[in-house]
């Protein structure tokens, strides 16, 4: 089985890739542990539940694509204009790189190959 090693300049994890049996590939289980709208403590709760740590969890979130994430800044629980409470301070400055005309593809500017020191 091989193995990742992510975090920059350093070592920081090594996931190991690959499902248990490395025969057969599940959607369902490969979309398990993210989705764009969940809360830091959903995120946490289902990284723990594949063996992943915090720190795991914020290496391979590495980059997110805008159009998922706008429902979150501009129309929450179907209203428009509204926030989604559970964004910090940061949500301004994620409004400002995603703009509500956002083409699909459009990313977060994230760098993947750089762990985030302040995370």
């Amino acid at each position: 089985m091989c193995k990742l090693q992510a975090g920059g300049s350093r070592c920081l994890a090594c996931v190991a890739l690959g499902q248990k049996g490395d025969f057969l590939s599940l959607q369902e289980e490969a979309n398990a542990p993210a989705a764009p709208y969940m809360t830091y403590d959903q995120l946490e709760a289902r990284f723990t539940a594949v063996g992943l740590s915090e720190q795991d969890m914020v290496v391979l979130s590495g980059r997110v694509q805008c159009r998922p994430v706008l429902p979150r800044l501009y129309n929450y629980d179907g209203v428009l204009n509204v926030m989604d409470p559970f964004l910090d301070a940061q949500a301004n400055q994620l409004k400002m790189r995603c703009p509500t005309d956002v083409r699909q593809g459009g990313f977060l500017p994230m760098d993947p190959t750089k762990t985030e020191e302040h995370f």
